[in-house]
């Protein structure tokens, strides 16, 4: 019996260790990555204009509708391959993986398709001028292409990762970036233009396929692809479970495009460049602190949670809970439309106004009443091990959150000088509002994961229903009125308010209270706060002297406030567990360096 307990206390702790290293491995690969973007980004800018390099990011917001097919697959693909080879059923990865690869290209083949015949319409919708069109169309077509096979062939990273070998994936993923960089910097040298931007994103994409597709079939010899095997259960799976998975992708990926969208449509692809450069910073660190999720959902579905009831909600009641989130979205969202619609302010005298608001932001207030009482009679988990997970989960990655963006508001103006030089200085407001932004919403990422894992992706639902409402009410509006800060100031409100909305609803369901929930998630974040600040203060006794004076200046702030915020997160924040799992990701040959001295 001892014994029995013993190889269950290990095996928590290997499996542990293992979601911890897979987030730090995550973490650094997904860093170096986005590190050398930004320092190429500069070099980007002295070969292409800010035309160009709007049209570059606009790529990447079409692409981001035909991953909408994939989103729920690459899901599908880790959860059964992860069951498959716990099971020992081999052969139902090779009838999953040929099924899947098949309904892909068959999918992408359409998307190309369609794209193809709606170029015309896209050159209008994004305000591409009639010289850059010819370009415009080749890019469109080229990276869809090449971005398509990426998503037809990405089982073998998707098996590779529910094999739970992210360490293989990232040494590949980064291995492949470098030479990514290496032929941007050639290409644009010899003056091959935007496309070169085209040829260097070819070359990463087939380097990181075929090595996937070689450590997949090294690992599992038993590996085998062909159409004889494609199975309608294998296309249930992949397509049903993955649909789910798929709306919530769809949603998201659609408010993640939208910003860049209004942009370029209402101001301009200049100011869409602007966007692009003030948000580079903030993204890149989003994208670092995202790359920690990953262990999130296996962890979860692994302990499933204990409910206090297993009712079935009809889909009808389902239906009638997300009307009463969409209208209270809904009337949240016309009660700032009074005091900054211009055109509203013409129609209604002010007294007029701030009674509509007033009674809009009334009915709001009921239709919470009602979201809270439904939520009464609703499941709640009474599991401890998923109480903790929720909110160590939201705790680790707001302690990284915000000491990364909080670092970003003080040296915003010093850091895009440094960066890309004079004129740009429309990009810091977008840096220093998306840096706020992010900070906070990050921390939804991991409870999303923790549902989708236990399989009640409906609570993400609801927060992106109140997003997508509030996104599509502000931001037109705000970029007609107030352009690119407006436009980024509605971004903020509308991320931040669906924001605390999932935190309300998630805290029901795993029983925590609004203070718990602060002091032990948010609290931390003073911390790195108060070094910000710091910061601030001294920024303004340094002269402008120059691109390279800034950089020196950045770093060494950089320097300074990882000097002040790390000590005192480890003396005042962190638990000894925290401490202990800390040091654990530290090479054992610092470890023994720093005890010797």
């Amino acid at each position: 019996m001892k014994k029995d307990v013993k190889a269950a206390i290990d095996q928590k702790n290997i499996k542990k260790d293992s979601m911890v290293h897979n987030s730090a491995a995550g973490l650094i690969a997904t860093a170096i990555y986005l590190a050398s973007r930004l320092l190429i980004t500069p070099y980007v800018l002295t070969c292409l204009s800010l035309e160009e390099f709007g049209l570059w990011s606009i790529c990447f917001v079409i692409l981001s509708y035909v991953a909408l097919g994939a989103f729920g697959v690459n899901t599908a693909y880790i959860r059964y391959c992860a069951q498959y080879l716990r099971e020992g059923q081999h052969n139902k990865i090779n009838s999953l993986f040929s099924t899947g690869i098949i309904c892909m290209a068959v999918l992408c083949s359409l998307f190309v398709l369609v794209l193809y015949l709606l170029l015309p319409f896209l050159h209008q919708l994004f305000n591409i001028e009639p010289v850059l069109r010819p370009l415009a169309s080749f890019m469109f077509i080229g990276t869809a292409l090449i971005f398509c096979f990426d998503l037809t062939v990405g089982c073998f990273r998707s098996l590779l990762e529910g094999m739970q070998r992210l360490v293989i994936v990232n040494k590949i993923t980064t291995l492949a970036s470098f030479f990514e960089i290496a032929a941007i910097l050639i290409l644009l040298y010899m003056g091959v233009g935007l496309q070169g931007m085209l040829y260097a994103y070819v070359i990463r994409t087939l380097i990181t396929t075929l090595l996937c597709m070689v450590v997949a079939f090294r690992l599992l010899p038993s590996l085998r692809l062909s159409p004889a095997l494609f199975n309608r259960e294998h296309f249930q799976q992949l397509f049903v479970y993955g649909g789910k998975m798929q709306v919530l992708g769809g949603i998201a990926m659609f408010l993640s495009s939208l910003d860049r969208m209004i942009i370029s449509v209402v101001i301009g692809l200049s100011a869409a460049g602007l966007f692009e450069i003030g948000r580079k910073f903030p993204y890149t660190a989003r994208s670092v602190s995202g790359a920690a999720f990953g262990a999130f959902l296996p962890r979860a579905a692994q302990l499933g949670g204990g409910w206090e009831r297993d009712e079935i909600i009809t889909p009808r009641k389902r239906a009638l809970n997300y009307l009463e989130i969409i209208l209270f979205a809904f009337f949240l969202s016309v009660v700032p439309l009074f005091f900054w619609c211009g055109l509203t302010a013409q129609q209604f005298t002010p007294s007029l106004a701030f009674i509509l608001a007033v009674s809009a932001a009334g009915i709001s207030l009921v239709f919470g009443i009602r979201i809270r009482n439904t939520s009464l009679l609703q499941d709640r988990i009474n599991d401890p091990q998923m109480r903790t997970l929720y909110l160590q989960g939201i705790r680790h990655i707001n302690i990284l959150n915000f000491t990364l963006f909080l670092f970003l508001l003080p040296v915003a103006p010093v850091l895009i000088r440094a960066w890309v030089g004079e004129g740009y200085e429309s990009g810091v407001p977008v840096m220093i509002f998306l840096a706020l932004t992010y900070m906070i919403h990050q921390g939804t990422g991991p409870v999303g994961l923790i549902f989708r894992g236990i399989d009640r992706s409906g609570r993400e639902l609801e927060y992106l229903l109140v997003q997508l409402v509030l996104v599509l009410a502000w931001l037109p509006v705000a970029a007609l009125q107030y352009q690119l800060t407006g436009t980024v100031l509605a971004i903020m409100g509308s991320t931040l308010a669906s924001s605390f909305f999932f935190f309300w609803r998630s805290n029901f369901v795993f029983q925590v209270g609004w203070g718990e929930f602060v002091r032990k998630t948010m609290v931390p974040g003073l911390v790195p706060a108060a070094s910000a600040l710091v910061v601030y203060l001294l920024l303004p006794l340094v002269p402008y002297n120059g691109r390279i004076a800034d950089a020196v200046t950045v770093i060494a702030s950089g320097v300074l406030y990882l000097g002040l915020t790390l000590p005192l997160l480890w003396k005042l924040v962190l638990t000894d567990d925290e401490r202990e799992t800390a040091m654990g990701l530290i090479p054992s040959f610092l470890r023994k360096t720093s005890a010797a001295s």
